[in-house]
């Protein structure tokens, strides 16, 4: 991000990328996250999950060095 201004809609993000940039409007409802380090013990069936680059095995298993999952009723992001 190159810099943030108060806006009034909400807070207003402009971020600058190598071609351009361009001014993201986030709403005061919008879910703000982090990821942090879990466990394997919050891996359950009914919990939001997210796994991205998974890769299919040999045997048709799937292997991924992540999973998202969301915590407190909460869906991951993306």
């Amino acid at each position: 991000m190159a810099e943030t201004v108060a806006g009034t809609e909400g807070q207003n993000i402009l971020v600058k990328y190598k071609d351009g940039e361009k001014k993201v409007v986030v709403l005061p409802d919008t879910p703000i996250v982090t990821f942090v380090v879990g466990d394997k013990s919050e891996v359950k069936p009914g919990v939001k999950t997210i796994i991205f680059g998974a890769v299919k095995k040999d045997d048709g298993t799937l292997e991924t060095n992540r999973v998202n999952v969301g915590r407190d009723g909460i869906t991951p992001p993306m």
